[in-house]
């Protein structure tokens, strides 16, 4: 070969080779070009009981996460329900974001306000083993389902179905599937045909259907719901139906087949997990029977600081919390502040307990229990619970208050007998005799001379009281050696005894006369 067919054939190979690596490079940014960035999601965990705070979160949470940059969501749901009210403001909200895409993850359960969130999302996914469904406005208690009226009910169902509706609207989900998570007395079943066409039917469509030869898809569960039951569904089944896209295991998953990158969890704080702990019966509970025994405390022992700081801390919770949830209206909290402030007038100003104390009790106890009744859609019929669920939460809280009264008044009584021998208290206790102290304002309570000033009071003797015993006052008895009347400051053992009243002495606790009221 010459010379110059030689090197004609290398200048032809690195043109060759040239243009391969051309198109490679081409190819090759090609396919970065194609390839998609990855959307930037924030998960966002919805848990425990949904009620106005946990509606206020969500929606704190999403401006949060669009501060971040985030395009998708995420909600982790873990919820047995809540509020139908702020289930159907957090399922208009979510249905209302346009410029971020919502995906649901039910962790474990979405039940009743649960489910209403998770419908109104993009897409359900869904964990092994969790469920969905039963969001009916009705409740279980001991003695199986309660029912309403056919009004009420109507009026009470009539909002939840319409939301969902809408939502099957928007996400493509059949209507009468997540209608009858809502309304009893519906059979719904699925089928298919032999050419694999498969839809729902009622129970008065479905003998029609099988009698063309349609079949069940779902042969162990044949209906999917009946008459008698709310609708639920576990993963697998939710699947099979539609209602799922997947069954995954984290939120990680659903970003991955989305095509999406999380970029931040937006998990309950300490602060969302206190409130939860407080709204919780057992602790209310509790904070009640603190309440009623701190006021008892705080009548019998008046400027000591602690009682008084006690019912100051306790009202701020049992109402504060409440309003935070949506438990509690104001006009709650105003019934509970003016039953209190008849309660003080009753005590401090009107002698003896009549009827502004006794109002005064009422008012407080109604305003502590409807705190536990939530807040329900407006338009619902008369002044009384349109939901079952809120007559359970009623009765809930009748039982919970009434609980706590009856412990608050144990305690109480045992306190009664007691107090006095207490040195913390009885040393609150001015114990001075009028006529037989000390001029320069001296204290007497650890004076030896203020043990001999009433040392000639003697058990059983009785008096007369000059001011009213709260429990601390005035009591005139007959000073044999004085041959005349003589005035003590004495503590009786019963909370109050009014002005004009006989008394006796019952105990005497080194300086501290304490008196009962005369049979």
């Amino acid at each position: 070969m010459s010379f110059k067919a030689i090197n004609a054939a290398l200048i032809l190979l690195a043109v060759m080779c040239n243009c391969a690596f051309a198109a490679s490079q081409t190819t090759s940014t090609n396919q970065v070009e194609q390839s998609p960035a990855l959307v930037p999601a924030v998960v966002v965990q919805i848990e425990d009981e949904i009620n106005d705070y946990t509606r206020d979160d969500l929606i704190r949470r999403f401006r949060e996460a669009r501060e971040k940059g985030a395009k998708a969501i995420i909600l982790e749901i873990d919820s047995y329900g809540g509020s139908a009210l702020a289930g159907l403001e957090t399922s208009r909200f979510i249905k209302q974001q346009k410029d971020i895409q919502v995906m649901a993850f039910v962790k474990e359960k979405a039940i009743s306000a649960g489910a209403m969130i998770a419908v109104a999302c993009d897409g359900i996914w869904m964990a092994p083993h969790s469920f969905i469904g039963d969001s009916g406005v009705i409740a279980m208690s001991s003695q199986g389902v309660q029912e309403l009226g056919s009004l009420e009910r109507a009026k009470a169902e009539s909002p939840v179905v319409e939301d969902f509706r809408d939502s099957a609207a928007r996400n493509g989900y059949n209507s009468l599937l997540l209608e009858s998570m809502v309304v009893m007395g519906r059979e719904v079943y699925y089928l298919e045909d032999k050419d694999g066409k498969r839809q729902f039917a009622d129970g008065e469509k479905y003998p029609e259907l099988i009698k063309d030869g349609w079949k069940p898809v779902l042969k162990d569960r044949n209906p999917l719901d009946s008459k008698d039951s709310l609708l639920t569904l576990n993963a697998i089944t939710a699947r099979e139906v539609g209602l799922a896209r997947e069954i995954v295991n984290s939120t990680d998953e659903v970003a991955a087949k989305m095509g999406w990158t999380v970029i931040a969890r937006l998990d309950r704080t300490a602060g969302d997990r206190i409130v939860a702990l407080l709204s919780g019966g057992m602790v209310r509970g509790l904070l009640i029977t603190i309440l009623m025994v701190s006021i008892y405390l705080a009548v019998q022992t008046p400027g000591m600081g602690l009682p008084e700081s006690a019912v100051a801390v306790c009202l701020c919770v049992l109402l504060g919390v409440p309003l935070m949830t949506g438990y509690a209206q104001w006009w709650e909290v105003l019934l509970v502040m003016l039953g209190l402030v008849l309660l003080a007038v009753e005590i401090f100003v009107i002698p003896g307990f009549g009827l502004i104390g006794v109002t005064g009790i009422v008012m407080v106890l109604l305003g502590l229990i409807m705190t536990f009744v939530p807040a329900e859609p407006p338009g619902m019929p008369g002044i009384l619970p349109g939901f079952e669920g809120s007559w359970v939460a009623l009765r809930q809280g009748f039982t919970v208050v009434m609980l706590s009264l009856l412990s608050a008044s144990a305690i109480s009584f045992v306190l009664a007998r007691f107090l006095p021998r207490m040195p913390i208290f009885n040393k609150l206790v001015l114990t001075t005799t009028v006529g037989g102290g000390h001029g320069d304002g001296e204290s007497v309570a650890e004076d030896p001379r203020a043990v001999a000033a009433i040392a000639w009071v003697q058990l059983g003797a009785g008096g007369l009281t000059l001011t009213d015993l709260r429990p601390g006052g005035t009591v005139q008895f007959y000073d044999a050696a004085l041959q005349g009347a003589r005035n003590v400051d004495v503590i009786c053992d019963s909370g109050f005894i009014p002005a004009g009243s006989k008394v006796v002495v019952h105990e005497v606790l080194g300086s501290t006369l304490v008196v009962r009221k005369a049979v």
